[in-house]
C-alpha cells in the first residue's frame, strides 16, 4: 500500500515524499508571518527566550516586540466640562471635552477601563 500512495504522490525513488517531508518540517520552518503572530502573544521573558532559538525567530521577536509604557493620568478639571490625559513618558497633556462626564468619579479602573458613576 505504501507503494501505491508514492505512485500516485508522482514521487521517484531519488524525490521525497509529501510524509517524509512533512516529518522533516519543524517550529524552524514557520512561515514568518504566523511566527510573529505567534511570538507577539508571549510575555516579554518568554519573547526574549525564544529570540535566541535563531535568526529567524530573534528577527520576529524583534518585530513584534513592545516596549513597556507607562500608564497614562486621567483627571477632571475642576472649572470646566472636560477632562485631561497626562502621558509622562511624553510629558504631554491632552485635553478632551465630555460634558456627559461633568460631576463624574471614578471608582475603580482594571486593565485599562475605567468605573465611574
Amino acid at each position: 500500500m505504501a507503494s501505491r500512495r508514492k505512485c500516485k504522490l508522482g514521487s521517484s525513488s531519488n524525490k521525497k515524499s509529501r510524509m517524509e517531508i512533512e516529518k522533516d518540517q519543524t517550529f524552524l520552518d514557520l512561515p514568518c508571518d504566523l511566527l510573529q503572530l505567534v511570538v507577539s502573544r508571549l510575555p516579554l521573558k518568554d519573547n526574549i527566550r525564544a529570540s535566541s532559538v535563531c535568526k529567524t525567530w530573534h528577527k520576529a521577536c524583534l518585530s513584534v516586540r513592545a516596549e513597556e509604557k507607562s500608564p497614562w493620568l486621567f483627571y477632571f478639571s475642576k472649572t470646566e466640562e472636560s477632562c485631561e490625559l497626562y502621558d509622562p513618558s511624553m510629558q504631554k497633556t491632552y485635553k478632551l471635552e465630555f460634558p456627559e462626564l461633568s460631576g463624574s468619579r471614578v471608582c475603580h479602573s482594571k486593565d485599562g477601563w475605567l468605573l465611574m458613576y
